[in-house]
């Protein structure tokens, strides 16, 4: 019975795998695509700065939704599933998988926005450089800012998450419940 059990345990993990990596290699050709066509013919270095913050802040965000998802303890969502709460039913769902949700949310999205976000600092550094003579230096603060935002963005997200995981994973339990938006 037990190699039964474990031979489905096996199947699911291969699965995910093929699922996230087929998965994270689809989101980041359409990331990549979108965030490439929308900056191409922009000069406008204040809004390239704008679409690398959000892209930026994205990715911070969704690290924060993967702690929480593994902080999260899932008593009161069973209480609140029972009473048919808004969200609590899909917040189960999501506690229930919280190690394919973290993987999804910190690796799969959080990798894909720190790709993205290169790339468009790249963009930004070639835009500035044609006026600037130091594109090195450039490049080098550019990469510094980059990075310290994104891993001082999740560094405090990952505090905030962890301490406030039940109130994250309910947030994202009703705004992914489509069916009950609108009910309290």
């Amino acid at each position: 019975m037990s190699n039964k059990k474990n031979d489905r345990k096996k199947q699911g993990t291969k699965k995910r795998i093929v699922i996230v990596f087929l998965g994270t290699f689809f989101c980041a050709v359409g990331v990549s695509l979108l965030t490439t066509s929308a900056v191409r013919n922009l000069s406008f270095v204040p809004l390239l700065f704008l679409v690398l913050f959000i892209v930026i802040a994205v990715g911070v965000i969704f690290d924060g939704i993967g702690v929480a998802a593994l902080g999260a303890d899932t008593v009161p969502f069973n209480a609140r599933s029972a009473r048919k709460a808004a969200g609590a039913a899909m917040t189960l769902r999501l506690l229930r998988k919280a190690d394919f949700v973290a993987n999804v949310c910190c690796d799969v999205v959080g990798d894909i926005c720190g790709i993205v976000s290169g790339a468009l600092g790249a963009t930004l550094v070639v835009i500035l450089g044609k006026d600037l003579s130091g594109t090195l230096l450039l490049s080098a603060l550019m990469a510094g800012l980059i990075s310290a935002l994104t891993v001082g963005g999740k560094a405090i997200m990952k505090g905030i998450a962890v301490k406030n995981a039940d109130k994250i994973m309910e947030f994202v339990g009703r705004v992914l419940d489509v069916k009950n938006w609108g009910r309290s």
